[in-house]
C-alpha cells in the first residue's frame, strides 16, 4: 500500500510546524533541562557545624536553612549535632 500526498502545501505546512515544535522542545530542554544532583563526601573535623558546612557548599542564591534541611535529610540526621570523623554527603552544584 502506497501513501500519496494529496495536498503538497498542507504537507509542507505540517512539516514546518513539526520541525518548529521539535526545535522548541530541544531548546527548552537545554535551557530548563534536568540536571542530575551531584554529591560529594566530606569528613567532619573538630569544630565543624552543620551551619558552617551548609554555608560553604550551598549555591549562592540558595537559602542556607533550606540547604541545611536537605543535608540533614540526605544524611538521615535527626539533630544538627556532628561528631569529628563523621562522613557527610553534601550536595555540590
Amino acid at each position: 500500500m502506497r501513501l500519496r500526498i494529496k495536498s503538497k502545501p498542507r504537507f509542507i505546512s505540517f512539516l514546518i510546524i513539526l520541525m518548529l515544535s521539535v526545535t522548541t522542545l530541544l531548546v527548552a530542554k537545554s535551557v530548563y533541562g534536568y540536571r542530575e544532583t551531584r554529591y560529594e563526601y566530606i569528613v567532619v573535623k573538630k569544630g565543624d557545624t552543620l551551619w558552617d558546612i551548609s554555608m560553604k557548599y550551598k549555591r549562592e542564591e540558595e537559602d542556607v536553612r533550606r540547604y541545611l534541611y536537605e543535608l540533614k535529610k540526605i544524611n538521615n540526621l535527626e539533630t544538627s549535632t556532628l561528631y569529628p570523623g563523621t562522613r557527610l554527603k553534601v550536595i555540590v552544584n
